[in-house]
């Protein structure tokens, strides 16, 4: 093969990879989520939802049913936390998210176990002696709805039902600061 049939295979090479690269792809969020524009005001933050718009989205709860996460939700406040058993953030914050929640001041909070077999999570939880409400979701949309960019990763539902994620997305080191963060998006509302 001549140099100028190689040259010519390898612009042809690179002109088919930049035209994959730059096709355009089709949405990949849940469906009726996508569908739906948010119902909160044009100066709020990107990708904040409503607890209503996750009607209709299944988990499973510890017992083994399932349960739909925007009827969880909808009595809020809540603050809910993504984490997995692999997260060794998650591992440290789950504790700090009990305390939390064991005060009598404290708003409910939902433990939700994603890319994680849901049993060894619950045996987390034990070894942990963390008691708090968990869910599993098994397929990740919930994450996707949320646009959760990582985990851990909480987020705080207010009494209208709109979905705050926590910022700076950072664990939480210390009941104190969960308070501080649940009451700072609760006076927002």
């Amino acid at each position: 093969m001549n140099a100028n049939v190689r040259w010519s295979v390898l612009v042809l090479v690179l002109a088919v990879a930049g035209m994959v690269a730059l096709w355009p792809r089709g949405n990949d969020s849940p469906p009726n989520i996508a569908e739906q524009p948010p119902t909160d005001s044009a100066d709020q933050e990107p990708g904040v939802r409503r607890a209503a718009d996750l009607a209709g989205i299944e988990v499973s709860s510890q017992d083994g049913s399932s349960e739909d996460l925007g009827e969880l939700l909808a009595d809020g406040p809540v603050l809910v936390n993504i984490w997995a058993t692999w997260c060794v953030p998650c591992r440290e914050e789950l504790p700090v998210l009990a305390e939390y929640a064991a005060d009598p001041d404290a708003i409910p909070v939902l433990a939700l176990q994603t890319r994680s077999d849901y049993d060894a999570g619950l045996e987390l939880l034990a070894e942990l002696d963390v008691d708090l409400q968990s869910v599993h979701d098994g397929d990740d949309v919930v994450i996707r709805a949320l646009r959760a960019p990582g985990i851990p990763m909480n987020y705080v539902v207010d009494q209208e039902g709109t979905i705050h994620r926590v910022d700076p997305p950072v664990p939480f080191e210390d009941s104190e600061q969960v308070r501080q963060a649940v009451a700072r998006y609760l006076e927002q509302s």
